[in-house]
């Protein structure tokens, strides 16, 4: 999947979370985790948000490798774990399995234990369905911004 539909899918599932959850000044960082978890597996592609960051990477490591497995999520949880604590650590985690079960459902898909499994769906990036997943979770979440305005 294209950035901007892991990004919109990840602001979907934040605004559902947020009718059980209230977000304070204090745990804002929370949700900016999530996002950056749905976002950092594709620091290997040089165009993506962080790739063009840090592009030494994308020319170090094949897109959809080492980054798109559970060991890379395991591993980066974990020093979020150690660094920050172990709720920001659940959050990054969830959005970076958000990522994953995404681009599962593409073509190309996942191999989520580096290699054996290959993971994938019918979805071809930048394709017509993808653009159709995208509007409809840009509508979805439009409504979900105007109950919260209501509520």
């Amino acid at each position: 999947m294209k950035g901007k539909t892991h990004l919109i899918t990840a602001l979907v599932v934040l605004s559902l979370f947020y009718f059980f959850v209230d977000f304070t000044i204090y745990t804002i960082y929370l949700p900016i985790l999530f996002i950056v978890g749905t976002l950092f597996p594709d620091i290997d592609e040089v165009h993506s948000f962080f790739g063009k960051r840090v592009k030494i990477i994308g020319f170090l490591f094949d897109h959809r490798g080492f980054f798109h497995s559970i060991f890379s999520l395991l591993t980066f949880s974990y020093l979020i774990y150690g660094l920050v604590s172990l709720q920001a650590s659940l959050y990054f985690a969830a959005g970076y399995l958000l990522h994953l079960f995404e681009d599962s459902l593409t073509k190309q898909g996942i191999y989520p234990f580096l290699m054996w499994i290959n993971l994938k769906g019918p979805i071809r990036v930048g394709s017509l369905a993808e653009i159709i997943i995208y509007f409809s979770f840009l509508s979805l979440l439009i409504v979900l911004l105007t109950l919260h305005l209501i509520v």
